[in-house]
């Protein structure tokens, strides 16, 4: 910008230097005139300021056509898959989605039984007890609901074209997939279906990343990454009790039959 500026100025000053000023064939030496003539001549006057006023003109064309561009100012925009990068996102994600979203991971943290246990005062005693199964049953629902917006997606994509049609349609197959995987969860034993649940939730996110130029806002992989780590924490913490309990089951069968 400064460069442009200086340039800009030295060509106003060479204009405004010349002592003639060119209009056609004729030109019009003002500072060469007597004074009487320059008063008697007014039109001669009014043709050099045009002179003038044409050549600064023309130098202001000049310098804004060759004084080299000024460079883009960088505003700080994260790179991709930085921490201020997803925190750019996720302050962008609409107040309702977020409260939802949001509100939506508590049960997968709230039902996995070494939290339940200290909220024997908030859950009833029988729902405590099925605790494990009830958070497995919550996360077939919501792996079902993340393919199912790509199914979304896909219809309000607007695509056209054999490339848009290619696009939508990779969509629309996808979009299934999530709730056939999820299906055989909900007949599992509660840690195994955990266990499923903690591959599943991570492979839908990284499914969701790969397609994040493809019709989702710009926010919702911001929304995603934070959701997808409570869930996939809290039927962690299922699998992991779970685990321990089958081996201590088995530490205790294997005494029964050492006996």
């Amino acid at each position: 910008m400064r460069q442009k500026l200086s340039s800009t100025v030295r060509l106003i000053s060479k204009a405004a230097l010349r002592s003639t000023c060119s209009t056609g064939a004729q030109t019009c030496a003002r500072s060469t005139m007597p004074l009487e003539q320059r008063l008697t001549q007014p039109w001669q006057t009014h043709r050099c300021l045009c002179g003038i006023g044409g050549q600064l003109m023309r130098s202001f064309a000049s310098a804004s056509q060759t004084a080299p561009a000024s460079k883009p100012i960088n505003v700080g925009k994260a790179s991709q898959g930085s921490f201020s990068h997803w925190w750019t996102a996720f302050q962008a994600v609409p107040t309702v989605p977020k409260v939802l979203g949001l509100a939506g991971a508590i049960p997968f943290i709230a039902l996995a039984p070494p939290v339940a246990k200290h909220l024997a005062g908030i859950l009833p005693t029988k729902f405590l007890e099925n605790t494990a199964v009830i958070q497995v049953c919550y996360g077939v629902t919501i792996v079902s609901f993340l393919g199912a917006v790509h199914w979304g997606v896909a219809m309000s994509s607007g695509l056209s074209g054999l490339a848009g049609s290619k696009i939508a349609n990779e969509a629309f197959i996808y979009s299934v997939l999530p709730s056939l995987a999820a299906w055989p969860v909900a007949l599992m034993e509660p840690g195994a279906g955990a266990t499923v649940l903690s591959v599943l939730l991570p492979s839908c996110y990284l499914a969701d990343y790969t397609r994040r130029n493809l019709g989702f806002p710009y926010w919702y992989m911001g929304l995603r990454l934070p959701l997808t780590l409570l869930a996939t924490f809290g039927v962690l913490l299922t699998a992991t009790q779970h685990f321990y309990q089958e081996v201590e089951r088995a530490e205790r069968l294997k005494q029964t039959t050492s006996r």
